[in-house]
């Protein structure tokens, strides 16, 4: 039986690939107030999305990055092409950014976060409904996004479609929030402390009017 943090988490520190490999079989039982659940009720249209910029794969999408890998006939230990200072192998393994401090932050200090969504398997287009209530959908203008060269590479490599690229990476945004629009630039800021933010790019629409994710230029 592994321990749980406990106290000694810092809530910050970066973990390798592999969440099943690389998380504790126990978690601390935690406490909230239920007023201070997320999502809120009360996101609707008009609020803002912003994106925390990811530090590169992240957790998923391994397999696919293996076929690609393998495609390109480069060994792990070769240079990556995208990345020409590291090997291929270290780059795609680089940790996964952990939005704790950052979240927490925005949370506690602007009181305008409304939801949050982490960037995980499925995407933007899996993940970001999932916060939004019934009849609310996002119009996101991904050409914002400041897409890394890791998935760039990986989309020439591997011939990846769009659709398929954005439902299985995160694509450089691993960490959305929906704040209230008067609070955003403050959210921001605070956001942009502990980790890189993408600034608002993204904006809550009724159903009928939004048009779905508009694929990164590639």
């Amino acid at each position: 039986m592994v321990p749980t943090c406990g106290d000694r988490c810092c809530g910050e520190h970066r973990i390798g690939q592999g969440a099943g490999s690389h998380s504790p079989p126990l978690w601390p039982p935690g406490a909230a107030e239920r007023g201070a659940l997320l999502p809120r009720a009360d996101i609707g249209e008009g609020d803002v999305i912003i994106g925390l910029a990811s530090s590169g794969v992240h957790s998923n999408g391994y397999s696919l990055v293996r076929k690609v890998v393998e495609k390109s006939k480069l060994a792990w230990s070769a240079s990556a092409p995208f990345a020409p200072d590291r090997t291929l192998g270290e780059a795609m393994l680089t940790p996964t950014r952990i939005y704790v401090k950052s979240c927490l932050s925005a949370i506690r200090t602007t009181h305008a976060v409304k939801g949050l969504a982490h960037i995980t398997g499925g995407g933007f287009p899996d993940n970001i409904p999932r916060v939004l209530p019934d009849g609310l959908g996002a119009r996101i203008d991904l050409t914002k996004v400041d897409v890394p060269p890791v998935f760039r590479w990986l989309a020439r490599e591997g011939g990846i479609a769009q659709n398929e690229l954005l439902r299985t990476f995160n694509c450089g945004v691993g960490m959305i929030a929906i704040v209230a629009p008067t609070r955003r630039m403050t959210s921001w800021s605070v956001c942009a402390r502990w980790a890189r933010a993408q600034r608002a790019s993204a904006r809550p629409l009724p159903m009928r009017a939004a048009s779905g994710c508009r694929p990164p230029a590639l």
